[in-house]
């Protein structure tokens, strides 16, 4: 971009705060969108920092603290491998309730696995395709965690039209994954089939507590 000046920096992740603002502002929105992020950096325990220059440009520096298990893990490949391998190793037990993930962006993938991986077998799927072929070849699956907007062609009101069509579906919970959380969005989720919804950003706790609720409601965490 263009830079921010330097006394506008303590302000920038403050709610409808805009460099420019008024009838003269140059530039559209609302001045939520740093504001979500600081919130969603936060709730992932990370730190989020800005160095502009104005007329220059603005770098912005997300930090997250490394799972426990690779805390001193030289970066690189390796560290990306120990990661994967350790969240493989975790999801593996059959025994474990097993949930299918659908979502288009890889980090959020990831991100629900390391959050479900010690109480849940994770499957993933990048479309609603993809999910519908995976579902073919498991045995069985306990729940699902259906992302809306899969970034073009079939959505998640898609996919669950499809599941309670079908016989072996219809009586899957369906968990809706959104960034929509405006009053009335949950019964919009609810009459078009999904069991519940959870919006983006979400906490460990949080997204622990809807799968409880729709694989056992008596179970208390």
């Amino acid at each position: 971009g263009k830079g921010i000046d330097k006394d506008f920096l303590p302000y920038v992740f403050e709610e409808f705060q805009q460099e420019s603002s008024g009838i003269s502002r140059s530039h559209e929105g609302t001045g939520l969108g740093l504001t979500i992020t600081k919130k969603f950096v936060d709730l992932m325990n990370g730190e989020i920092l800005v160095s502009s220059i104005r007329g220059a440009g603005s770098v912005f520096t997300v930090r997250f603290p490394a799972p426990k298990k690779m805390q001193g893990a030289k970066g690189g490949e390796g560290t990306e491998g120990k990661l994967a391998n350790s969240i493989e190793k975790e999801t593996a037990n059959s025994g474990k309730p097993c949930v299918l993930v659908v979502d288009d962006n890889e980090d959020g993938r990831v991100l629900v696995q390391m959050y479900l991986r010690k109480m849940y077998k994770v499957v993933t799927a990048e479309s609603v395709d993809e999910a519908l072929d995976t579902l073919n070849t498991m045995e069985t699956c306990d729940a699902i965690l259906m992302d809306i907007n899969l970034g073009g062609g079939k959505n998640g009101f898609d996919f669950v039209k499809i599941a309670r069509a079908d016989e072996g579906l219809s009586l899957t919970p369906v968990i809706a994954l959104t960034a929509y959380a405006m009053k009335g969005d949950e019964q919009k989720f609810i009459s078009a089939g999904f069991d519940d919804y959870i919006s983006k950003p979400y906490t460990k706790a949080d997204l622990l507590a809807k799968l409880a609720a729709v694989l056992s409601p008596s179970l208390e965490l």
